[in-house]
């Protein structure tokens, strides 16, 4: 039997049918399972960034004066931020945030934070040799109730329960807290 004769044979067959059928529905089965997965994806980025709008809008500056720590927290959204610790910690960047933390300066908790800019003057161990100086971490919750640090290096980071870990916890503040 010729080749050609197979071939044709084959390709007109029920056989070559049902296996074109079963790569068309491998196929298809893909790109559904493919489609789902980035759309989950998308769902996920989405909700990341609509967590993050409020948190986003807030950001400290801070300046060393003589014997203090001036910070400036700025909250450019529409709506307040709650409980506020601003907590003063050494400029180093080769410890982490939790070596920043237990090696502490000064806390200042602030109850409620309308739009707008809040100064607090924090005490300071002044500038020393090898450039080290006083910075603000500063942890808060947004109106959703989300909890946020923004760290020495003004980055956002989730912190779930950042006041009973860290602020009553590792740096022993307890409440009721002297707000500013």
């Amino acid at each position: 039997m010729p080749i050609e004769k197979i071939f044709s044979e084959f390709f007109y067959s029920s056989t070559f049918e049902i296996i074109l059928n079963i790569l068309t529905t491998i196929g298809t089965v893909g790109a559904v399972i493919l489609a789902l997965y980035y759309s989950k994806k998308e769902a996920r980025e989405r909700y990341e960034l609509d967590l993050k709008e409020q948190a986003s809008c807030i950001y400290a500056t801070s300046k060393l004066d003589e014997a203090s720590l001036v910070v400036k927290i700025h909250n450019t959204s529409r709506v307040p931020i709650h409980d506020v610790f601003v907590v003063s910690v050494l400029n180093s960047s080769k410890l982490t945030l939790a070596e920043q933390i237990s090696s502490n300066g000064y806390i200042k908790p602030v109850e409620i934070m309308p739009p707008g800019t809040k100064t607090i003057t924090m005490e300071s161990r002044g500038s020393s040799m090898g450039g080290k100086h006083d910075v603000p971490i500063v942890f808060f919750k947004d109106a959703n109730n989300n909890e946020w640090v923004l760290d020495n290096k003004s980055q956002l980071h989730k912190a779930p329960n950042y006041e009973e870990k860290i602020i009553n916890k590792r740096l022993g503040y307890s409440p009721p807290y002297p707000y500013v």
